[in-house]
């Protein structure tokens, strides 16, 4: 390449190099920022606007807040006073601008009250008349009574699992008149090691016998395997066992050859009650 050639090429880029220059410093490429209520949409680097500042939105003023703008919450002004509207017999005194409530509803002057729902501890009562202030007739409740405790009392029994570990039951204090629970509480007992392996044996001990509660607590439990009676008792009372269900597998184990009669006494002396044999029977078609 001749040096004429060259000369040409370098003034060219002179020239572009010296055109960005100039465009840099004189010309902006704009980032604008919006527009607020007092201010139109604004360059940040140059400062040029562009259109008009918004408009404020009002919302005028309360008892609580003066009035303001929503866009940029600006404020004019200060809160209003309230306008309040006097309490009547049923409605306490009350600002209709922002719902405030002062004191009390007045209640109803009756001169004379009659009853015309009796109260109990568990449903209010109600009374009526003429008020002097509203001059209309008007109900009124009762309040109700107040409940009539009892002592502390079993309502759900724990219970003995066949691990010999205890399911809490529960315990209350319900009223005497509704019996309505007002307290409770868990109930539960911790086992000796005698009134565990009781346990265990109950469970094993009825899936052989399949029998009633009181076989198996005086006659296996007590007699066979020497458990307290007590002991014995107390297990056989709280253990997860279906008696009806027993009582049914006792009568299917041993109802063929039997005579309705022989199956009765022979489920009697196994300590089942006459509903659980009645059922059973029903159950291999006597």
């Amino acid at each position: 390449m001749d040096k004429k050639k060259k000369l040409i090429i370098l003034g060219a880029a002179a020239a572009v190099v010296i055109a960005v220059v100039l465009i840099s410093c004189f010309v902006c490429f704009h980032s604008w920022q919006d527009a607020t209520c007092e201010s139109p949409m604004t360059c940040e680097k140059c400062g040029k606007t562009r259109g008009e500042p918004l408009a404020h939105e009002w919302v005028e003023a309360t008892c609580s807040e003066p009035k303001h703008c929503l866009l940029c919450g600006k404020t004019e002004g200060t809160t209003v006073e309230h306008k309040w509207q006097e309490a009547t017999c049923i409605t306490a005194k009350t600002c209709t601008i922002c719902g405030e409530i002062d004191g009390e509803p007045l209640g109803h002057a009756v001169k004379k009250w009659t009853v015309t729902k009796e109260t109990s501890c568990s449903a209010e009562g109600e009374r009526a008349g003429y008020c002097e202030r509203c001059k209309k007739d008007c109900t009124e409740a009762i309040e109700k009574l107040p409940h009539t405790e009892s002592d502390w009392k079993v309502v759900k029994d724990y219970v003995i699992k066949s691990d010999a570990t205890v399911t809490p039951g529960t315990e209350a204090i319900v009223c005497t008149v509704c019996n309505e629970q007002i307290k409770t509480r868990k109930y539960t007992v911790k086992l000796t090691n005698s009134q565990k392996n009781a346990a265990l044996a109950a469970y094993e001990e009825v899936n052989s016998w399949n029998c009633g509660p009181d076989f198996l607590a005086y006659d296996v439990l007590a007699d066979f395997d020497d458990f307290p009676v007590e002991d014995a008792k107390l297990v056989v009372a709280h253990i997860d066992v279906d008696w009806d269900e027993q009582a049914v597998i006792y009568a299917k184990k041993h109802s063929k050859g039997a005579s309705k009669a022989g199956l009765t006494s022979s489920m009697q002396h196994y300590g089942f009650n006459s509903k659980q044999i009645d059922m059973a029977l029903k159950e291999v078609g006597y």
